[in-house]
């Protein structure tokens, strides 16, 4: 009997030690608010549009966590060299929520398509905002790559290769 209790006990306390994991990685995804009155909230994303002579394409991308370059391991950056340039800059972007992808990958992209309207006012809005036209684009892209190349992101070639694109 006392085994058993014993035993039950060490359950008990496992289911805890899990439920606060869990805690913590809920509230890991939150964001600290306490809004006084009514609040207007913006999520930003962005959105690419592809054109190809009459026709166009959306892809939308939601709002990312981008992860600390510190936490990977010597030796798993070895591993992470054999990988293609899109997928090492994938490993540092995490989702902050399945349900913002599910809604920004599916639902937005797929009024985009449908909604012509939608799609002239997105159209309108990306040409304005487009960051390829910012006046300090150029500058901010050298900035960024010097750092991945600094944090071993990305090889002097990809860095080179990465700005003659953008910066034409």
């Amino acid at each position: 009997m006392v085994s058993e209790a014993l035993s039950t006990t060490n359950l008990i306390e496992q289911l805890v030690e899990q439920k606060k994991l869990h805690a913590s990685q809920l509230k890991e995804k939150t964001i600290l608010w306490e809004p006084e009155g009514v609040t207007l909230i913006n999520v930003p994303f962005y959105v690419f549009g592809y054109e190809n002579g009459e026709k166009s394409r959306y892809h939308v991308h939601s709002p990312v966590v981008a992860m600390g370059y510190e936490g990977i391991i010597r030796k798993i950056q070895k591993t992470i060299w054999s990988f293609s340039l899109e997928s090492r800059i994938k490993l540092l972007l995490r989702s902050r929520s399945r349900s913002l992808v599910e809604m920004f990958t599916s639902i937005f992209a797929e009024r985009l398509r449908e909604d012509e309207t939608l799609e002239r006012v997105m159209y309108e809005l990306g040409s304005s905002n487009n960051l390829l036209d910012a006046q300090d684009f150029g500058e901010a892209l050298a900035r960024g790559m010097k750092e991945l190349k600094a944090e071993g992101w990305i090889s002097q070639d990809e860095k080179d290769t990465l700005l003659k694109a953008y910066t034409h």
